[in-house]
Order: structure tokens, then C-alpha cells, then sequence
């Protein structure tokens, strides 16, 4: 189960279980494999997209994530953000009278290290 660790469980939704897309008909999930020719030379960057799901909410929406590939000695990192819109994963924006406004989108971050074994 995951639940938000900053606010807790919610009246809306206490819990949801990982993965639960919700989708109204099966489909093919989308997922693959990053593939780069080369790594990139220290201090250069490799720029690739991943294609796949993103679950919020227990809504599941297809993305293509723009990624950046760097070398650090014998580490990649990658890093990469993709914008969304709560909207299109059944988020409520939440209301209250001492909050003046809320986004109706974020951005989800990410920032991987990776070695080979």
C-alpha cells in the first residue's frame, strides 16, 4: 500500500495499492528498455526518452519522459522531470479557507546513480 508520509491518510482516499491503474478496458501496458549507442564521455550529456505508465492515485496514464544521461567516473546519472495535471489522475485539488491557492499540476522529478555489477 502507498500513502502519503507528509499529510497521512486522507478522507478522500486513505490508501491505494501499488500498481491499481484503473483503466475502462485492458490494454497493453507500456514499458521498454532505455537503449543509448554509447555512454556519453565524461561531462557530456546523452539525451533519451523513456516511454511507459505513470500510476497516481490508482490512475495510470501513458508518458514519455525526456531523460539526460551524464558520466561520473563509472556512474551514470540520470536524470529527468516530466509536468502533470492532477486532473488527469482524479486528484482533487485540495481546498481550505487558510490555504490562498493550490497548483492544478506538479512536476515529478527523478535522479537516478547507476553501476554496472
Amino acid at each position: 500500500m502507498v500513502c502519503s508520509m507528509r499529510s497521512g491518510p486522507s478522507e478522500e482516499t486513505p490508501c491505494h495499492p501499488q500498481p491499481a491503474p484503473r483503466p475502462s478496458a485492458p490494454r497493453p501496458r507500456r514499458a521498454g528498455t532505455v537503449e543509448l549507442d554509447a555512454l556519453p564521455a565524461e561531462g557530456q550529456v546523452a539525451e533519451v526518452t523513456a516511454a511507459g505508465d505513470l500510476t497516481i492515485h490508482g490512475v495510470a496514464q501513458a508518458v514519455d519522459v525526456p531523460l539526460q544521461v551524464t558520466m561520473t567516473g563509472d556512474t551514470a546519472v540520470v536524470t529527468g522531470s516530466l509536468d502533470v495535471t492532477f486532473a488527469d489522475y482524479d486528484v482533487t485539488v485540495p481546498t481550505a479557507p487558510i490555504v490562498l491557492g493550490v497548483d492544478e499540476s506538479g512536476t515529478v522529478e527523478l535522479q537516478l546513480f547507476l553501476t554496472q555489477s
